[in-house]
């Protein structure tokens, strides 16, 4: 895989921004949480503000050109449900631009790969964000996300999922894992699918290392991305396995919708 001199020199300059900005907006979260004396509930509150304009502000450091539909009336996809009770969203999953992506438009807490806890710049905030870490091949790391997800929806905070488990090319949604529809099942709270395409196949992280992965789509210009976002359903009696298959199918429709939008425009 070569490089150009362009992209490796745009990819150094939102790298050093990143690292500044990521790293200033945590001491300024810490500084208002202490000056203002803040609970629990409050700081859910701040949590989530400042990640939902730390998405938008670093989708926009990194090229990104989002398209969605489907938001509520506020201007992004709201983390509670009319009861009060969080919500669980469910999407495919191609990039790690999918992350920031989302952030800037779902209201909500990922769950990610383990190791990013222990990364430098990314670690310490996600950990103050609430990201649930999960090892993929550990059983009872999976079960043990699962009860934290439980959590946080009972008390109507929203978790994001990438239920496929990894990132793949394409547009085909391959088979769900069940954690996030066991949760649904648990606490009877609403799935929300969305669907993620990408204006060119480069962007999907494919045979390469994270860095490589991010040195080629940090180094573009601007990317395109359609999120759609879909109607919410609630498990009503079904069993993880036919919630899952149905999340899976409603998600590569809207899959398809996105797509629809980035090859019209």
């Amino acid at each position: 895989m070569t490089f150009s001199p362009i992209s490796d020199a745009r990819f150094g300059a939102r790298t050093a921004v990143f690292a500044a900005y990521t790293s200033g907006t945590l001491a300024r979260f810490e500084l208002e949480v202490r000056a203002r004396g803040l609970g629990l509930e409050a700081q859910e509150g701040l949590i989530a503000k400042t990640m939902r304009r730390y998405g938008h502000d670093m989708s926009r450091l990194f090229g990104l050109a989002i398209d969605a539909e489907g938001l509520g009336p506020r201007g992004w996809a709201e983390g509670r449900d009319a009861t009060g009770r969080g919500r669980v969203f469910v999407s495919n999953h191609r990039s790690a631009l999918d992350i920031l992506a989302t952030l800037a438009v779902i209201e909500g807490k990922h769950v990610s790969r383990a190791d990013l806890a222990q990364w430098p710049v990314v670690g310490p905030i996600a950990r103050r964000a609430g990201i649930l870490f999960v090892e993929r091949e550990d059983r009872r790391s999976a079960a043990e996300v699962v009860k934290q997800m439980i959590g946080y929806v009972e008390r109507g905070v929203s978790v994001i999922i990438f239920p496929e488990g990894t990132t793949y090319p394409g547009d085909e949604v391959r088979p769900f894992m069940p954690g996030a529809f066991a949760v649904s099942r648990r606490t009877g709270c609403e799935v929300v699918p969305l669907g993620i395409a990408y204006g060119g196949e480069a962007v999907s992280f494919g045979d390469e290392s994270f860095l490589e992965h991010m040195r080629r789509v940090a180094g573009a210009r601007r990317t395109r991305v359609a999120i759609t976002v879909g109607e919410p359903f609630t498990p009503q009696g079904a069993d993880t396995s036919t919630l899952s298959q149905r999340a899976q199918g409603v998600v590569q429709e809207l899959v398809h919708r996105s797509r629809a939008r980035l090859s019209a425009a």
